[in-house]
């Protein structure tokens, strides 16, 4: 992540050289899709090193090379250590960004209202490609639907957040369980169901009354949860086993 960039007035800019690079009747090959596309900024972004004054790759698909770059454990790194080395400069960044009246919420609501089918594939894009570089949201959306037909079994319920009601975080779980995988477990296997978040002592051996009381937070506690195929987990069914 380099040197933040300072935030322009709000004006419509003038047509400059780039934007007169290329014209509709010259064509230019995304070397990503394999499209022939007017030579233009209406379908490249402009780079003063590319042919015809544009980039390589047509607008979805240099958006979609971006997002595959961010979402790479390594960049990840690199920008939230960037971000906590340089918090002053980003604070200052964010401030000159809100003062030049900039509304990136209201912008983006007003994008997606009119472009519903778009919205909905990139929000669908979004979820899978969290779930192949998060583990925790997929052990997130796991355990708290567990949790919650639970508290409806015993005619409570909690507005309060998955980690609140854990008493310990999803990063802290998801290292638990991952320490304890056997030859063979990956979280690639755990997203398509083959691994069960198995309770040691069974569900059924507990009888809370609400989220906060103490059989909540026993069937709940980390030491009682391991990682385990789903098949063994399945023949297991509410058997008792000793503690790790």
């Amino acid at each position: 992540m380099g040197r933040l960039k300072t935030i322009p007035p709000r004006v419509t800019p003038a047509p400059g050289r780039l934007q007169q690079a290329g014209t509709p009747s010259q064509h230019r090959t995304c070397r990503r899709c394999e499209k022939s596309l007017p030579a233009t900024t209406e379908f490249f972004p402009p780079h003063k090193m590319g042919k015809f004054g544009l980039y390589t790759h047509c607008r979805p698909c240099k958006k979609l090379q971006d997002a595959e770059r961010r979402a790479r454990p390594d960049q990840q790194a690199r920008q939230q250590a960037w971000r906590e080395a340089n918090r002053e400069k980003v604070q200052a960044y964010n401030q000159q960004y809100r003062d030049a009246g900039y509304t990136s919420t209201e912008h983006g609501r007003r994008w997606r209202a009119s472009n519903p089918e778009a919205s909905r594939r990139m929000e669908r894009e979004k979820q899978a490609r969290y779930r192949r570089t998060r583990p925790w949201l997929v052990l997130k959306e796991r355990v708290s639907s567990r949790m919650r037909t639970m508290l409806l079994g015993c005619g409570g319920k909690s507005q309060a957040r998955t980690e609140d009601l854990l008493g310990y975080s999803l990063d802290e779980l998801a290292r638990h369980l991952e320490r304890q995988f056997t030859d063979g477990m990956t979280w690639e296997a755990f997203h398509r169901g083959e691994i069960h978040v198995d309770h040691i002592v069974p569900v059924s051996s507990f009888r809370p009354a609400s989220a906060n009381c103490p059989e909540f937070r026993a069937c709940w506690a980390m030491g009682n949860l391991r990682p385990l195929w789903a098949k063994d987990n399945l023949s297991k069914g509410a058997k008792r086993e000793t503690l790790l």
